[in-house]
């Protein structure tokens, strides 16, 4: 995904008629990221969620 995010990019640097303009959404994107901490922190995010609902749900 980093690499397509990439020649993306420069394609678009490449092509004359479209603008150059800085964007922090693609410059996070291209950040490789390791899929095991990535799952890791998704289940984290689902059990604290999971246990805010209870605790709305005993309120």
């Amino acid at each position: 995904m980093t690499k397509l995010i990439e020649l993306v990019e420069e394609l678009r640097r490449d092509l004359p008629q479209i603008e150059d303009r800085h964007d922090p959404e693609v410059e996070a994107l291209k950040q490789q990221v390791n899929p095991h901490e990535v799952v890791s922190s998704f289940n984290q995010l689902i059990k604290e969620a999971a246990r805010e609902e209870a605790a709305q749900e005993r309120e």
